[in-house]
């Protein structure tokens, strides 16, 4: 696995479980997909110019065949045997919660790559200790 972390990214205001399942979810996949001796890759970058912060998932796997890419994220779509079709839709469902998006693209020369863009929220004003996520509460706390 190699990394590639963009230093200028400070800690932004997330529900750090949802977006947990989201990379462990990604993770799996990837693990999936590329044989022994593969890479994943895990990079991200600041955008200034779009305010986001940007999460690239890659491998050197086998890639996604293009017929499959429009119906990826759908609920209870899958390629895999043990699938349920059901991680991906779940990945969309977070990522738009946190008013985010995630795309697919091949990765060249072999493989795919998950963009996750998520909105920088680090220049937003926080009050001090806060791990909040930055979505409304669904109930209001106990």
């Amino acid at each position: 696995m190699a990394k590639e972390f963009d230093p200028g990214i400070s800690l932004l205001n997330i529900d750090p479980e949802q977006i947990r399942r989201v990379f462990i979810n990604l993770f799996d996949n990837a693990l999936d997909a590329i044989d022994t001796g593969g890479t994943l890759r895990i990079a991200t970058r600041k955008d200034k110019r779009s305010g986001t912060i940007q999460v690239h998932f890659s491998d050197d796997g086998k890639g996604i065949n293009p017929s499959d890419r429009d119906k990826l994220f759908l609920p209870h779509f899958t390629t895999k045997k043990r699938g349920t079709g059901l991680g991906l839709a779940i990945v969309t469902r977070i990522i738009n919660e946190h008013n985010g998006s995630i795309q697919v693209a091949d990765n060249n020369p072999k493989g795919t790559v998950f963009i996750i863009e998520l909105p920088d929220t680090s220049t937003q004003a926080a009050s001090p200790g806060s791990r909040e996520p930055a979505l409304p509460r669904t109930a209001p706390p106990a």
